[in-house]
């Protein structure tokens, strides 16, 4: 009874605290990729920030680009690219476009085509959709550690992880290992299990649970959990464990192959290719590393080395952000990202904005010829100073 009574008062209070939080930027749907930014105004309102958006006539966060001499960049991702939280002008999309203004000839017009929710090869579909009306100059890929080896798996694997409810074409691999295009909707496998309804219902429905689940018990809570076999924070397991079970290794082998796809189309067209790596909570933040993750089966750069290795075999320009991250809050104290949300903050978006601004440019002045793969692999240096070894 006394935990009964202490949850329903944590749940009156945090309602009370957030009783002006609002959203109502939603989906359409879409009967290939599933579903795209709604067109027009929406806003979120939390205790953190106040943002409103306002998506063009495609339904990307971004201004329409008018002047057909422009020179154009598409920048591809998920929320983290969108931007949760911040404006459209301090999205890094924009922060790089306006950096690149600063150079001499025709300012190139970087269009944030993020798309919250959104997975690998929904971000591929969408680049087919529009890439030849817009005929990019580059195109930059934001690989989110957040969720990009979490939510690619195919419905056989646990079903979609965002707008499961909406019918899509998706990407799975076929008895031998090659790329295939499927088509369905479902909510089977592990999204099914009491334990993943629970935690949908309490994801939609309770304010107190939301205001626990980013505080440092929650990240106590998380290798608790992991105990008495509960993931707790699974799209992060599929990031940083150092052996992975059989979804995992699928998530894998499917982003090897469609980042394979990205570089081979693009490059047939002369397009530059670069794939930036945003990386999240555990590997950024020395605390909720050492509560939720470290320990014993996992490595803080695993995932940046799975990465690594692909872009070096695969002949991808690959940027990793992780180590200028950690090494900016061990400096400055700060917080990149909302404490809650988990998003980059405005100063996240600027490190980002900046640093893929340092790496593109020379790119963008030598040609479609620079194309080439930086040797990131083994021979990079982690946050720490040490070498990023090979993933197990």
């Amino acid at each position: 009874m006394g935990l009964v009574l202490a949850g329903g008062l944590g749940e009156a209070w945090f309602r009370y605290l957030r009783r002006h939080d609002f959203q109502d930027c939603a989906w359409s749907p879409d009967p290939e990729i599933g579903f795209v930014n709604h067109v027009g105004p929406c806003r979120i309102r939390t205790s953190e920030f106040d943002v409103r958006y306002e998506h063009d006539r495609h339904g990307f966060h971004d201004d329409e680009v008018t002047d057909p001499r422009r020179p154009v960049i598409l920048a591809l991702g998920d929320s983290h690219t969108w931007a949760v939280g911040v404006s459209k002008d301090e999205a890094w999309p924009n922060v790089l476009e306006r950096l690149l203004a600063g150079d001499p000839g025709p300012a190139p017009a970087v269009i944030n085509m993020g798309v919250p929710g959104y997975n690998l090869g929904q971000e591929y579909l969408l680049l087919r959709r529009y890439q030849h009306e817009f005929r990019p100059r580059a195109v930059v890929l934001a690989f989110s550690m957040a969720t990009d080896a979490y939510d690619i798996r195919p419905p056989r694997y646990g079903g979609f992880v965002y707008g499961a409810e909406y019918p899509r074409t998706y990407f799975d691999l076929d008895g031998n290992g090659e790329l295939i295009l499927a088509r369905g909707w479902t909510t089977s496998g592990e999204r099914d299990s009491a334990s993943s309804r629970l935690k949908a219902f309490l994801l939609e429905r309770s304010q107190l649970y939301g205001a626990i689940r980013r505080s440092a018990a929650a990240y106590y809570a998380v290798r608790l959990l992991r105990l008495v076999g509960v993931r707790a924070w699974p799209n992060m397991d599929g990031i940083l464990a150092t052996r992975l079970g059989p979804a995992d290794e699928h998530s894998w082998r499917l982003i090897e192959k469609l980042l394979r796809r990205f570089r081979e189309e693009l490059d047939a067209e002369g397009i530059l290719f670069t794939v930036v790596v945003l990386p999240y909570l555990p590997q950024v933040y020395d605390e909720v590393w050492e509560k939720a993750f470290g320990g014993a089966g996992f490595d803080r750069f695993a995932g940046n080395r799975r990465l690594s290795l692909i872009c070096e075999a695969a002949r991808i320009d690959c940027l990793d952000l992780t180590p200028e991250f950690v090494a900016r809050v061990r400096a400055t104290g700060r917080y990149l990202h909302f404490r809650l949300d988990g998003h980059a903050n405005a100063e996240g978006h600027e490190l980002i904005g900046r640093r893929v601004f340092e790496h593109l440019r020379p790119r963008l002045e030598g040609g479609p010829a620079s194309v080439r793969a930086l040797g990131q692999g083994a021979g990079r240096e982690d946050a720490r100073g040490g070498r990023i070894a090979p993933a197990p």
